[in-house]
């Protein structure tokens, strides 16, 4: 069983999506300084080319773009600590055509020969295209620190759906992604038992554990209160499944300081659905959503679960004849007793499932009774 106590650190367990808040804070810092190092290296260089300087042997030396001061942040601290971010390549690759040009341009000036418009043109677009590059990266570490959650670190809801609806193109182009929303059990009794000081720890220690142990291109969001909302990338419920098993099994074992009060654990239920292309964000969030309320109320595990459980309450619901949600009458009492009947053996066991109610997935599995059963065929 494993032994974690936020009030120990945590913070270096933190990915967003592999950084932390203090590290984006300290990359944001770093790579300011950096680009103001490079500013003064072009004003340098614009001094050189019209005055007909001799030009510093390092910036015409194949490898410039690892000698000026911005080249040695960005392949020794700054690699260490934005290596994770996908713009930061692009930062590396534009800075290195940058220097190419700027050598080029160099030579020529060393040499007495005329420096062409064509040539200027390329060094310039490449210079602010690295600029350009440099401007994504420093608003988009600037908009996570603003999303984040003051509380665990981790991305707020105020840019959740803009970031989902981003992963619905994402979707469109044949890549599935799941939503799976995530509640610890029972937290309120940690709260009453222990104080909300404990309570916060346990909140910060498990949203530090998750987003360290999940993909690098996966998302996690506090949807509120005791909830987390994970977005997995390029994964179908199946594989979703397996993901969510791994962190509640994992989750299960961690043990929280609770200032002499003897460590204190915790499970969490979860529910699955499919990013629907075709629908709003809300209503697959609410799919999951609906999902979770089945793991947590009608789960046969008595600590913790996933929402795959679709029918064990539901089947003493009433019910609609449905297809895909749409209402087409009412259903007859052989049918139910039909659907009752099947639904147990059939339902219980089928992941695909997961982000259907309880309707749908009746009116999917019907054509396979009807088999069997002539009276379900009208």
């Amino acid at each position: 069983m494993l032994a974690f106590s936020p009030l120990e650190g945590g913070e270096e367990d933190m990915a967003i999506p592999n950084m932390s808040d203090e590290q984006m804070r300290a990359a944001l810092k770093e790579l300011e300084q950096a680009t103001y190092n490079h500013d003064q290296w072009a004003d340098n260089l614009y001094g050189t080319l019209i005055c007909r300087l001799a030009p510093d042997e390092r910036d015409i030396n194949r490898d410039a773009h690892h000698m000026c001061r911005f080249g040695q942040w960005y392949y020794k601290a700054g690699g260490a600590v934005l290596s994770s971010h996908p713009g930061f390549a692009e930062i590396g690759l534009e800075h290195e055509r940058m220097h190419q040009y700027a050598a080029s341009l160099l030579r020529a000036s060393a040499d007495g020969a005329p420096i062409s418009t064509k040539d200027y043109e390329r060094f310039v677009t490449a210079l602010k295209r690295l600029r350009l590059e440099i401007a994504t990266v420093q608003h988009e570490l600037e908009g996570a620190l603003f999303n984040l959650d003051p509380l665990t670190g981790t991305p707020s809801r105020i840019g959740m759906l803009s970031k989902l609806r981003e992963m619905q193109e994402f979707v469109r182009r044949d890549h599935p992604c799941v939503i799976a929303m995530m509640d610890l059990d029972r937290f309120k009794s940690i709260n009453d038992t222990y104080g909300h000081l404990v309570g916060d720890n346990v909140l910060v220690g498990v949203s530090h554990y998750i987003a360290a142990h999940l993909r690098p291109y996966d998302k996690m969001f506090r949807y509120g209160g005791e909830e987390f909302l994970l977005c997995l990338t390029d994964t179908d419920l199946s594989a979703g499944q397996v993901i969510m098993d791994r962190l509640r099994s994992e989750l299960a074992s961690l043990q929280f300081e609770t200032n002499g009060k003897g460590p204190v654990g915790v499970t969490v239920s979860c529910g699955l659905a499919l990013l629907a292309p075709e629908l709003a964000v809300e209503r697959s969030i609410d799919r999951a959503d609906k999902a979770l309320y089945i793991a947590k109320e009608g789960g046969a595990k008595p600590r913790g679960d996933v929402g795959f459980q679709l029918g064990r309450r539901a089947a003493r619901r009433p019910l609609t004849r449905a297809t895909h949600g749409r209402s087409v009458g009412p259903v007859t009492k052989h049918s139910q007793n039909c659907i009752n009947r099947r639904s147990r053996a059939d339902v219980h066991s089928s992941k695909e499932f997961i982000s259907m109610t309880y309707v749908q997935v009746i009116a999917t599995l019907r054509p396979a009774w009807a088999s069997s059963c002539s009276r379900c065929r009208r």
